[in-house]
């Protein structure tokens, strides 16, 4: 084995070092080195090969490993008949070191690629054959890489069908934008389905020459899955929205609409659509309420208040009407639990409030007229006998004043008259009670109020102090009413009288007539709620007012602030009956300490000018000087009969009185025509008064008959006169008007 210094140089020995022994040079090489070695040699021997290239490694004398690359061919044979081999070595080693650097670099970058979630590739640029994918790319596509050798076109072949003209389309602008973005979807060969987005771009050279394209692809279908979930979610919500029957809410934190479904839309009168963005308080509340609102929205924005979860209140639709809402309220709060708006949900509870309102009214309605019954009862029971106490108290404090008081000491005389005022009062509170419970009275008539309201003012100018004084504010256009005027009358002074008392006998009253043709109220009887056009009679006083406690109560009967002595607690029952009777309603307002003012709403007449009727005169009351006959008087009050007796006597009159109509009967049949006149109670036990008129007519026909009665509802005037009864009087009878009438039906003698 011969060398040049060359090559003992890269071993790093001397040529003395190695001896020229073929064995020794050999052992040089490595294990694997050596039999790469042997076997290039002996090719060369058999003729297999002219030439041999092989890189060996071999020890460096230093120990370390040397790479060389060898080239050799074999030699013609010398003149001592060896063979020889000829060859060149090169020191290759930092080349190997740099080989192996690099591929260990490029296992590195390899395993980098196939770590990443995305798929990277590269293609040529035609894109006539992909040049590298990684792992994911083989994920993403469902199939290895070497698929992608065997079919060139497969990148663009596993693209969905409906997504391949549009990637294509997308593609072939690469070359003009450079790089492009685009999402579309993967068949894998078992028919699954993936989401990609591919970002492509052209790769330059150094010189900035494109020399391919390439581009990183992601896995998009979690995230288009759940983009597809929450898309499916909004339009199930959207469908919710529309289909809900409650107005949805949002607010943002400036008040202004982000959300409102197709309800409160419809609930609001305006486009769906139009009020997004649009301040909510500005545009749906009332005047006067969205200042307050807002501070306290902004109270809540702030979080200085919360949020009531339950509240109720009023706002105006597009058209101007109010809607009552019963709103059910939350915060909405972002990620880190700041407030950003409202979420309400609302619910027009306005029929459902108007229909409560309706019940209450119609409850206070029925309560107060089983109040009124109850009263109606009460009275009617006790009317009759209380009557019968009265008509004895004034008939013998009449006669007893008649008949003695020039005899009688002075005092005596005066207790005399207060006996017979209280009696009177008495009289007068029964009768009152008696309309009351019945609304009985004279017939309606349209009616002009104007000169009732002057007759009225006249009549109470006097008997009232001189501190009260009246002031008048009459329409002469204000249309008639259909109204009984008596009642009429009645209702007018019991306001006067009150306004009176209300002032002390000091300070005006105030008396209007108007037409009033538009009114939004509730009345203070019934509580229905007006409207319409009415006529107002109204009575306003400067006294102490009404509180606010004592309102619900001022038309229940016995009623009075006042004291004992002063007021029955029955002129504004009795008014309020009047106005009800005749389809009115009352209207109240009244500040303590400042005065009160009731005003009578009346419907307007039907015809709208007066009848022109003939009132009849009030009759004469006169007391006949001497009247005589043979009265048969029958009443099952001793006291009345003695009294009655007593009184038509002094007239000159020949009396019969018994105490029952059988025996009234028994007495007329026998001698029927002795007597020119009964007189006789209605309700008596077993008979009543026109049960025994009947009897009486059907025995002698065109007998004068008189009845009387301090309560009966099976009889009045109109009945009493079918029956063929002279008269009907009721209890307590004027003495006066008792002996007009007898005298009318008995002509007095001379």
């Amino acid at each position: 084995m011969l060398g040049d210094p060359m090559l003992f140089r890269l071993l790093g020995y001397q040529p003395e070092d190695l001896s020229d022994a073929w064995a020794e040079w050999i052992k040089l090489a490595l294990p694997e080195s050596q039999r790469q070695i042997e076997e290039e040699i002996e090719r060369l021997r058999r003729g297999d090969a002219q030439r041999v290239s092989l890189e060996m490694q071999v020890r460096h004398k230093s120990g370390r490993t040397v790479w060389l690359h060898c080239n050799g061919r074999l030699m013609d044979e010398g003149e001592d008949g060896i063979e020889r081999v000829l060859g060149i070595c090169v020191d290759i080693s930092e080349l190997r070191q740099a080989t192996a650097d690099l591929q260990a670099r490029e296992t590195q970058f390899q395993e980098l690629l196939d770590s990443l979630r995305e798929g990277v590739w590269a293609a040529e640029l035609d894109g006539s054959r992909i040049l590298y994918v990684n792992r994911a790319v083989e994920e993403i596509y469902g199939r290895p890489a070497k698929a992608f050798d065997e079919q060139p076109q497969l990148w663009l072949e596993a693209v969905h069908p409906q997504d391949r003209k549009g990637v294509e389309e997308r593609t072939a602008r690469l070359w003009d934008d450079g790089r492009v973005e685009l999402e579309y979807r993967i068949c894998h060969p078992d028919g699954e389905v993936h989401w990609v987005l591919d970002n492509k771009s052209v790769i330059m050279d150094a010189q900035g020459r494109p020399v391919r394209i390439g581009g990183v692809m992601t896995d998009i279908t979690l995230r288009k899955q759940a983009e597809q979930a929450l898309i499916r979610e909004h339009l199930q919500a959207e469908r919710y929205l529309e289909v809900a029957e409650v107005m949805l809410l949002g607010l943002d934190r400036e008040g202004r609409v982000d959300l409102l479904n197709r309800k409160g839309y419809e609930i609001l009168g305006y486009e769906p659509g139009s009020l997004e963005g649009r301040d909510w308080f500005e545009t749906v509340l009332p005047d006067g309420e969205v200042e307050p609102v807002r501070q306290i929205f902004d109270e809540i924005m702030q979080g200085r208040v919360d949020l009531h979860t339950y509240v109720e209140n009023e706002i105006v639709t597009r058209s101007g009407e109010r809607r009552l809402i019963a709103w059910r309220n939350a915060t909405v709060r972002d990620d880190e639990e700041r407030i950003t708006g409202t979420f309400s949900s609302g619910s027009d509870i306005t029929e459902l409030h108007l229909a409560a309102s309706e019940r209450e009214r119609l409850r206070r309605e029925l309560a107060q007229a089983q109040k009124m019954e109850a009263v109606g009862r009460l009275t009617s029971g006790i009317a009759h006998d209380f009557n019968n106490i009265l008509a004895s108290v004034l008939g013998y404090t009449g006669l007893a004043i008649e008949r003695f008081a020039g005899e009688c000491p002075a005092k005596m005389r005066d207790y005399l008259y207060e006996v017979q005022t209280a009696g009177e009062r008495a009289r007068d509170l029964v009768a009152q009670l008696l309309r009351f419970s019945r609304g009985s009275g004279s017939e309606p008539q349209c009616l002009q109020l104007i000169p009732l309201v002057k007759e009225v003012v006249k009549m109470l100018q006097a008997p009232m102090t001189t501190g009260i004084t009246f002031e008048t504010d009459l329409d002469p256009d204000t249309p008639p009413v259909y109204i009984d005027p008596v009642q009429a009358h009645q209702a007018l002074v019991n306001l006067c009288i009150n306004a009176r008392d209300a002032m002390g006998g000091r300070g005006m009253i105030h008396i209007s007539l108007h037409r009033l043709e538009q009114v939004q109220a509730e009345c203070a009887s019934c509580h229905k709620i007006l409207n319409g056009e009415w006529v107002e009679l109204s009575v306003s006083d400067e006294g102490v007012g009404i509180e606010p406690g004592q309102l619900n109560h001022i038309f229940d009967p016995f009623f009075t602030t006042k004291e004992l002595d002063e007021g029955s607690g029955m002129g504004l029952a009795v008014t309020r009956s009047v106005v009800e009777q005749h389809g009115g309603h009352i209207l109240v307002n009244s500040v303590p300490g400042e005065g009160s003012c009731f005003r009578l709403l009346l419907p307007l007449a039907a015809e709208m000018a007066l009848k022109n009727e003939r009132l009849s005169s009030s009759p004469d009351t006169t007391v006949p000087e001497r009247i005589s006959g043979h009265l048969l008087v029958v009443d099952d009050e001793h006291s009345l009969i003695d009294y009655l007796q007593d009184l038509l006597q002094s007239q000159g009159c020949r009396v019969t009185a018994v105490d029952n109509a059988q025996k009234a009967l028994e007495c007329f049949m026998d001698a029927p025509e002795s007597f020119d006149l009964v007189i006789s109670d209605q309700i008596m036990p077993n008979m009543t008064g026109s049960e025994l008129a009947r009897r009486l007519l059907a025995i002698r026909p065109g007998l004068p008959v008189i009845i009387y009665s301090g309560n009966s509802e099976s009889l009045d005037e109109k009945r009493a006169h079918e029956m063929g009864i002279s008269r009907f009087l009721r209890k307590p009878v004027e003495p006066g008007t008792l002996l007009q009438v007898v005298a009318e039906l008995l002509p007095a003698t001379d």
